[in-house]
């Protein structure tokens, strides 16, 4: 007897499997821009639907983002820390943060990346220093 969507053989389960899954995390980032979107825009998420949390960014605590080899791709250095940091809503080190931008297709050394972040905090507009090497958005520590 056939099982449901394998056929004679069983050759198509794997393919159905893999999209199913590839489903489920395309439908996850959708969810979490669009809730990111309207936190920007200042309107209320419960309008997305049921199934997303009221604060988008606790939809990864404790997990890391799903970040590809293109994901910064076309974005300075600086541009990509601050999409980064909205991705995981939380501060950051320079380690996590220049691993996480070189995992997305951004190169940057050590050093320039350091210089650059605290160029940027000292602007006291999108970055803020919140530690040794640690680094926020702004808007987080608006009072």
């Amino acid at each position: 007897m056939e099982k449901k969507g394998q056929g004679k053989d069983g050759k198509y389960e794997p393919f159905i499997s893999i999209l199913e899954s590839d489903r489920a995390e395309y439908n996850k980032n959708v969810d979490l821009t669009i809730a990111n979107l309207r936190k920007l825009a200042g309107t209320n998420t419960s309008s997305i639907g049921s199934h997303l949390p009221t604060d988008p960014q606790k939809h990864h605590k404790g997990q890391p983002p799903a970040i590809s080899s293109d994901t910064f791709f076309g974005k300075t250095f600086i541009e990509a820390v601050i999409d980064y940091l909205g991705m995981v809503g939380s501060k950051q080190t320079t380690r996590q943060i220049v691993d996480a931008v070189r995992a997305g297709g951004i190169s940057v050394t050590d050093g320039s990346a350091s210089v650059l972040l605290r160029k940027k905090a000292l602007e006291k507009k999108e970055l803020a220093s919140v530690g040794r090497a640690e680094w926020g958005l702004m808007e987080w520590y608006k009072k």
